[in-house]
C-alpha cells in the first residue's frame, strides 16, 4: 500500500507540472494547496 501511495504522489506531481505549463498562474494556488494537503496527509 505504501508503494501505491508513492505512485499516486508521483502521478500527482506529473499532472502538477503538466498543469503548470498549460494553465500557468490560474491553478497555481489550487495546486499548491493540493500539494500542501498531500504533505499533511503523509505526516
Amino acid at each position: 500500500m505504501k508503494s501505491n501511495y508513492k505512485l499516486q504522489i508521483c502521478s500527482f506531481f506529473f499532472s502538477f507540472f503538466f498543469q503548470c505549463t498549460i494553465l500557468k498562474e490560474k491553478n497555481k494556488k489550487i495546486i499548491f494547496f493540493f500539494t500542501y494537503f498531500l504533505f499533511l496527509k503523509q505526516r
